[in-house]
C-alpha cells in the first residue's frame, strides 16, 4: 500500500472508527493471498504504550528483526492464514504491517485527546489497580434476523442494547462459500468506572491474556441450533469496544431469504472504583 493510501484511510477514517481501518488493511492483505496477521496484538502494544504516556520507541526501539520475531513468537496458529509464500516474503509483510500499526500510533499520539478523557477508556479501567472487575452471564437472548437476500441491508443494525451498553451487526463479507459476519459491542465508561455487554470477557487478573471469547454465535435452522466458527477477534481499549467476526457457509442458508443469528452465553463486565 502506498503512503498516500495509509494517509487517506487516517484522514478518513481514524478519528471515528479505528476499526475500519483495521479491517481494510486486513482486506488488502487477504486479497494479495499473503500472510494474514490479527493487528490488534501490535496496535494493543502501542495503545498500552500511548495510554502510559510513553512513545512508541518505549517498546519498540528500532531492532525491526527482534520486534518482528516476537510478533511471530505471539501471534496464535488460528490467527495465520496457511500460506506457500518465502519466510522472506512473510517477513516483508510483517514488516509491512508493523510500519503501518507505528505510523498509526504516532498519528494517534499527535491527535491524543486529553488525559481526563484517557482515564474513561477500558483501557485504563482495566490495568488500573483502582479498579475491580466484575463478570455476569446475562440471561436475555439476543436474537437477530439476518437478512439474505441483501446482506449488505444488515449492517449497522443494532443486536441488544441495555443500559447503555450496545451490539451492533457492524460489517458483512460476502466470500463465495459463505458469509463473514462482525459484530461489535461497546459500552459506557467513565472515571467512576463502566461496563460493556459482550460475548468477550475481561478479566484484570490476567497480565498477559486480558479477554477472551466466552460466548457464541449460532445460527437457527430447521434442524435445531449451529454454533458458527468464530475467526476474528479485537478489543479496541481506547475505544471502548470489542468486535469479533463469526464465518457462515452459505450452504447452511442456502435457498432461504433470511436466518436467525442467536447470540449466546452474553458477559456482562463491569469496573467498579474501589
Amino acid at each position: 500500500m502506498e503512503n498516500n493510501e495509509i494517509l487517506d484511510l487516517l484522514e478518513q477514517e481514524y478519528l471515528q472508527e479505528y476499526r475500519k481501518i483495521q479491517n481494510r488493511l486486513l482486506k488488502k492483505i487477504r486479497e494479495s493471498s499473503y500472510l494474514n496477521v490479527e493487528l490488534h496484538d501490535i496496535a494493543n502494544q502501542l495503545y498500552t504504550a500511548q495510554l502510559r504516556s510513553l512513545q512508541p520507541q518505549d517498546i519498540y526501539n528500532g531492532d525491526e528483526t527482534a520486534f518482528i520475531n516476537g510478533i511471530v513468537r505471539n501471534v496464535p496458529e488460528p490467527l495465520l492464514l496457511k500460506s506457500k509464500k518465502s519466510k522472506a516474503g512473510n517477513r516483508a509483510v510483517i514488516s509491512i504491517l508493523v510500519a503501518v500499526i507505528i505510523m498509526i500510533s504516532f498519528y494517534a499520539i499527535s491527535r491524543s485527546v486529553a488525559i481526563d478523557d484517557q482515564r474513561k477508556a477500558m483501557g485504563y479501567l482495566q490495568e488500573s489497580s483502582n479498579y475491580r472487575t466484575i463478570q455476569q452471564e446475562i440471561r436475555e437472548e439476543a436474537v437477530y434476523t439476518f437478512q439474505l437476500k441483501d446482506v449488505s441491508s444488515n449492517e449497522g443494525q443494532k443486536v441488544y442494547e441495555s443500559e447503555g451498553n450496545t451490539i451492533y451487526l457492524s460489517d458483512v463479507e460476502e466470500e463465495t462459500d459463505a458469509y463473514l459476519i462482525y459484530f461489535e459491542a461497546s459500552g459506557e465508561f467513565s472515571t467512576q468506572g463502566g461496563s460493556i455487554v459482550s460475548v468477550v470477557s475481561h478479566d484484570i487478573e490476567k497480565k498477559h491474556k486480558a479477554y477472551e471469547l466466552e460466548g457464541s454465535v449460532n445460527v437457527i435452522l430447521d434442524s435445531g441450533m449451529q454454533e458458527l466458527p468464530w475467526m476474528y477477534l479485537s478489543v479496541n481499549k481506547t475505544k471502548n469496544k470489542d468486535e469479533y467476526g463469526f464465518r457462515m457457509d452459505k450452504s447452511l442458508v442456502e435457498g432461504k431469504g433470511s436466518v436467525k443469528l442467536h447470540l449466546k452465553d452474553l458477559i456482562k463486565t463491569t469496573w467498579t472504583h474501589k
